[in-house]
């Protein structure tokens, strides 16, 4: 926010603007958990279930950076 002072934060075109970017986020950490959770494949491949890893770390790792993400670009002391 330093470059653009004269830009009111949450007023006019910027709430639009923010509101949007808000809404794709919501949906691509939907779609990313989905995603990650349905069409986890693990390296190693057996016929024992018990073997098998599941996808919950990744989930977990998505969400992660996407809320970083979240919190660095909407972070007012930056």
């Amino acid at each position: 926010m330093t470059n653009f002072q004269d830009v009111v934060c949450w007023q006019g075109w910027h709430l639009f603007h923010a509101l949007l970017a808000l809404l794709f986020i919501t949906l691509f950490v939907i779609i990313s958990t989905v995603v990650a959770l349905a069409l986890f494949e693990p390296r190693m491949t057996t016929k024992k279930l018990t073997a098998r890893q599941n996808s919950n770390g990744e989930v977990v790792f998505i969400i992660n950076k996407i809320v970083l993400q979240f919190i660095f670009s909407f972070n007012p002391f930056s």
